[in-house]
């Protein structure tokens, strides 16, 4: 957490050890928001890819130590500043004490897969596409309440998940 001089909070993460064994069993079709089943999908997915080996080639295996960035942000006046990566570097090098080995991320909008892709050097997996806001699950479009329209040239709002290697 970033703090300013009168000591509110301007910037923060949120994260904690991604449970391979745990995303892969998860029963995605026992939910009933169709938001959650999406994006515990695509968890297990992924959990899935690591138990089967497929992601060996990136170091990635059942015995890493997997970091799950869950939130990132900073106060719309601090943009510019890349508290954002500062926050995330101080956290990857308190990680990395921790004995974590690779952290991933589920990036859902282009400011955000700019970051972490660009910035921090994150190496995309899977993405969602076409534009999430128009994703359908059963009736609903379960992204369609935070899609945002962004000011990185080129970009759009597609559900991103990357990964980074801590070592």
């Amino acid at each position: 957490m970033a703090r300013d001089q009168q000591h509110r909070t301007i910037a923060a993460v949120v994260c904690d050890k991604f449970d391979c064994k745990a995303a892969s069993e998860f029963n995605v079709e026992a939910q009933t928001d169709p938001l959650t089943a999406l994006v515990a999908g695509m968890r297990r997915s992924f959990a899935r890819e690591i138990l089967t080996g497929r992601l060996s080639s990136m170091g990635v295996g059942y015995q890493s130590k997997m970091l799950h960035v869950h939130l990132v942000g900073a106060l719309r006046e601090q943009r510019g500043a890349d508290l954002t990566v500062q926050l995330m570097q101080m956290t990857f090098a308190r990680a990395r004490v921790l004995g974590y080995t690779h952290a991933f991320v589920e990036c859902t909008g282009p400011i955000s897969a700019h970051i972490f892709v660009n910035k921090l050097k994150f190496t995309p997996l899977i993405s969602l596409s076409p534009h999430y806001g128009e994703y359908m699950l059963e009736d609903s479009k379960p992204f369609q309440p935070i899609v945002f329209e962004s000011r990185v040239p080129g970009a759009d709002s597609r559900f991103l998940v990357a990964i980074c290697n801590l070592n």
